[in-house]
């Protein structure tokens, strides 16, 4: 019996070692023109934009981008990807956004002032 409870043991710590797989998720894609429409439509405007790199899986390369961050006065946000060939991407969509930075902690657990 104890043979069976240590080899138990060791397979559930082997089985949390293992580090998780990268998944891919649909994101929403469109060209500028169209994004266009919807910011307009939503009231969004730019408050952080920055250049970055994504993992393109199927080339195995990684390709230059740029996001923004757009807001609107109701609260909801907008984290967009926008790539060099033209394409723009929708990677979240947020409503009811606080910028209150101790509820924020709050909700991830966070205790100690940085």
């Amino acid at each position: 019996m104890k043979w069976i409870v240590a080899i138990l043991m060791l397979i559930t710590i082997s089985a949390k070692a293992e580090p998780l797989p990268w998944v891919a998720k649909p994101v929403i894609c469109s060209t500028q023109s169209e994004v266009k429409v919807f910011y307009e439509e939503n009231g969004l405007w730019p408050l952080i934009g920055g250049s970055g790199k994504r993992y393109h899986y199927q080339t195995d390369t990684w390709l230059d981008t740029a996001y923004f961050i757009l807001v609107n006065d109701r609260g909801s946000l907008a984290v967009m990807e926008y790539d060099l060939q033209g394409g723009v991407c929708s990677l979240a969509i947020m409503h009811n956004i606080t910028y209150d930075v101790d509820e924020l902690k709050g909700y991830l657990g966070i205790e100690n002032d940085r």
